[in-house]
């Protein structure tokens, strides 16, 4: 009776590890709720902590300070948002060559759109690549086995009985 007591509760506790085994790796990949809420917040208290030092660094200067300072804010926005179109621009040129080349779109991912002279390099390149593995591929696969040499045997035999039949030697 002990050992069946024993052999159950080994048994149970075995179940019971796996159970919590299966339930921690469950909770592991499962959303954390409140972990985000409180990164969503940490990140939200940060940018409101920059607003508030912007603010009292602007409420310091002298009114010919704040506008320069304004100025440079507003020619940092517009610098920003010209090298996003010209990178759109970029990403629309070079999809446009891709079709052209009949390359596939994916690649426009891995494309350097820093300047088009960058961006047309990168292509070139990418297809280079392309085409070089495309060539030892079909030559592997037209590569195959180098075909066997005919021989003379069956002729020579025919021959060899042909002339044996008329007593030839």
């Amino acid at each position: 009776m002990g050992e069946e007591n024993i052999k159950e509760n080994t048994q149970e506790k075995q179940e019971d590890t796996q159970e919590n085994n299966l339930n921690e790796e469950i909770s592991k990949d499962t959303f954390d709720k409140e972990a985000f809420k409180k990164e969503i917040f940490k990140e939200w208290q940060e940018q409101m902590d920059k607003s508030k030092q912007e603010t009292e660094k602007i409420k310091n200067m002298k009114p010919d300070e704040k506008a320069k300072y304004e100025l440079d804010k507003i020619k940092k926005a517009n610098e920003d948002k010209e090298v996003e179109l010209i990178k759109r621009e970029l990403r629309l040129d070079a999809h446009n060559i891709l079709v052209e080349r009949k390359l596939d779109c994916r690649i426009l991912d891995i494309l350097d759109y820093s300047n088009k002279e960058n961006c047309i390099k990168s292509i070139d390149t990418v297809e280079s690549i392309l085409n070089d593995a495309l060539e030892v591929a079909i030559n592997d696969r037209l590569k195959g086995s180098t075909p066997k040499q005919a021989t003379n045997t069956v002729t020579s035999s025919l021959e060899d009985e042909i002339k044996k039949g008329l007593g030839l030697k």
